[in-house]
């Protein structure tokens, strides 16, 4: 009766099997963290002729509250490229906007403005044609009193800007998959041994 000591075979199937999926799944993660690096890496830096309108502020004025700020920011524009501002309020003299490179990590101005104009006492609107002062992100700044507005930038960035996260989701997939074919290989030769130590028992049976 040979064929009844087949279980322990049985047990190596299911055990390569187990082992199998493992791999797969260390496969995949690091299959999707290359993906998103290369995507985080590669999208963003794909620049193309892009436009960003808002309009506000999106609050009612009172006696305590007769002016309000927006802030906006405008994804990474190469130094030199053409920048076109486009300003329009309810009321001359009231908004006053400011147009100027970003650093993200400190959070503030790190370079000469593009724009930082007051609208005049008649005016109501105002169209400026401009280049960007240096490579960074571009941070607009509105300042509205008693009155509302519509503006509107006209440049070349990235619309894919928020995909740069899929670097740092990617970081953490790579090593993550890395960790899993390491176990993976310790109970591969974990399995290996036992199965080693029952044919020795099994031979020294017969």
């Amino acid at each position: 009766m040979p064929l009844c000591k087949g279980l322990p075979l049985g047990r190596g199937t299911r055990t390569t099997f187990g082992l199998r999926k493992l791999r797969v799944l260390a496969a995949v993660l690091l299959s999707l963290g290359i993906g998103a690096v290369i995507v985080g890496m590669v999208l963003p830096a794909y620049k193309s002729p892009q436009a960003f309108t808002a309009s506000g502020p999106n609050v009612t004025f009172t006696a305590d509250r007769n002016y309000w700020i927006d802030y906006y920011l405008i994804p990474p524009i190469d130094e030199g490229t053409p920048i076109t501002l486009t300003l329009v309020s309810s009321k001359p003299g009231t908004t006053w906007v400011s147009l100027a490179p970003f650093d993200l990590q400190t959070e503030s101005i790190s370079g000469q403005p593009v724009v930082n104009e007051m609208l005049g006492p008649n005016q109501t609107g105002l169209v400026y044609f401009g280049r960007s002062t240096k490579s960074a992100v571009y941070s607009l700044k509105v300042s509205s009193w008693n009155s509302t507005y519509t503006i509107r930038i006209e440049s070349r960035w990235s619309r894919f800007f928020d995909f740069r996260y899929g670097i740092v989701f990617g970081a953490g997939l790579i090593p993550a998959s890395f960790l899993l074919f390491y176990y993976d290989g310790i109970v591969e030769k974990r399995d290996k041994m036992f199965e080693e130590a029952i044919r020795k028992a099994k031979g020294e049976k017969d």
